[in-house]
């Protein structure tokens, strides 16, 4: 019986590797060639000279991506908010007070933003940068950032602005609808004016709601810009951007529920209709001057000046009580204001066969940004005629006194308490006086 058991396990185990053996030769397949298409207009080879590198990116040893105007039109972005940062791997954003300003994150920390090579990061800023002005957006990932003078070990990323090209008159215009209201127009305009003066003009303008309750955001830009050829080695390139932005208050995005995570309707939020709009208005100034001594040595000084202000406000839960909440408005204005002078100066020597490329600069920045936020005070959402009282009092907030009524908002809906409260607030001590 021993062996009759043995010699059927031994003709069991061939038997399984003949099966193998077989399986593995039906997989053999012919060889397989994959194509790929090579997208030109997808790829930029060099970078900026705000960059201040004047090789290819393929010999530069820094991490950098660069996103081509041509990609983001095709896929129809509109700032740097809205889908720019998938085409970069490692690059998030991180989402703050809805489009006001975009925070991109690289590597664990903030990235610093820069515009045609000067860092224009400030607290709440800069204003998110609308695609309409922009030619291409390179990043630079790590502690390669601090290739620039001031830039950041998480990162940055460069905002690299349209200019004159020198060519003769051609132009572009672009009508873009969407959901929720979106109406954006834009048109740019390249032309010579002479052969040595070329001029260029981008315009902007949108109106766009969102898919939550009383949400917009409408923006104008106007930006144009000159370039002058001094001599057959000096250019002069100066420009403007203007950009106005009017938006819902900077907070209705964020919801809280007693009812956990998902707990409300996509649509759901703290704002209300009532409320003034948060505005701001953002002028840059831009003048640059590069001189090329030979082929070897150039010399590149700009100065920039931003200068941003905002009135608004800000909406978050004041109290909590049982399945009701307070809401409470946050009055604030801010002043940014930034001036910046860079000069660097780019050069190449050789020593016998050995190549040394040479960047020295200087850049110089001042920050200043004040603002004031602490005034606030509750506010109410309630039936169709004490909303209209509501929208009179709120702008007698320009003469620094405010009556308003005050109830409780139910966490599910808007709901009426027995009681109504009347509040003054004086804006100069933002003290409480009840009556």
């Amino acid at each position: 019986m021993k062996k009759l058991t043995i010699g059927a396990a031994l003709l069991t185990s061939m038997l399984t590797f003949a099966q193998e053996k077989d399986t593995i030769k039906s997989n053999n397949i012919e060889e397989v060639v994959v194509n790929g298409r090579y997208y030109k207009k997808y790829v930029e080879k060099q970078g900026s000279s705000s960059l201040r590198l004047d090789e290819a990116l393929i010999k530069i040893p820094q991490n950098i991506s660069i996103i081509t105007n041509k990609a983001l039109e095709d896929q129809q972005v509109t700032t740097l908010s809205d889908g720019v940062l998938r085409n970069v791997a490692g690059a998030q954003r991180l989402e703050h007070w809805g489009d006001m300003y975009t925070r991109v994150n690289m590597r664990g920390a903030r990235a610093a933003a820069f515009m045609n090579g000067v860092n224009v990061t400030s607290n709440w800023g800069p204003l998110s940068e609308d695609m309409s002005y922009v030619d291409h957006i390179e990043f630079i990932k790590g502690p390669s950032g601090f290739l620039m003078s001031n830039g950041e070990p998480s990162g940055i990323y460069n905002i690299v602005t349209k200019k004159p090209t020198g060519n003769s008159l051609n132009g572009t215009a672009r009508v873009t609808l969407g959901s929720f209201n979106m109406y954006r127009g834009e048109a740019d305009i390249d032309s010579k004016i002479t052969d040595k003066v070329a001029f260029r003009l981008n315009l902007m303008a949108q109106n766009k709601n969102s898919f939550r309750d009383y949400e917009f955001n409408d923006r104008y830009i106007i930006n144009p810009s000159i370039k002058i050829d001094l001599s057959d080695k000096t250019t002069l390139t100066a420009e403007y951007i203007y950009q106005k932005a009017k938006m819902s208050e900077v907070g209705s995005a964020y919801v809280f529920s007693f009812q956990g995570y998902k707990a409300k309707p996509v649509g759901y939020t703290l704002t209300d209709p009532g409320l003034d709009p948060t505005k701001v208005d953002n002028n840059t100034i831009n003048v640059n001057l590069q001189h090329k001594f030979n082929e070897n040595w150039k010399l590149t000084s700009q100065l920039t000046y931003v200068n941003e202000y905002t009135m608004g406000s800000d909406l978050w839960p004041s109290k909590f009580e049982g399945n009701y909440m307070l809401r409470r408005l946050n009055y604030w204005e801010a002043d940014n204001t930034m001036k910046f002078g860079q000069i660097f100066l780019n050069g190449l020597v050789k020593t016998g066969s050995v190549s040394h490329k040479i960047l020295a600069g200087l850049d110089l920045g001042s920050k200043k940004y004040m603002a004031d936020w602490s005034q606030g005070y509750n506010l109410d959402k309630f039936n169709e005629m004490v909303m209209k009282l509501s929208k009179i009092m709120l702008r007698i907030i320009n003469t620094g006194i405010i009556s308003i009524p005050i109830t409780m908002i139910s966490m599910e809906k808007a709901a009426i308490m027995d009681q109504t409260i009347l509040q003054l607030i004086c804006h100069s001590t933002n003290q409480n006086l009840f009556l």
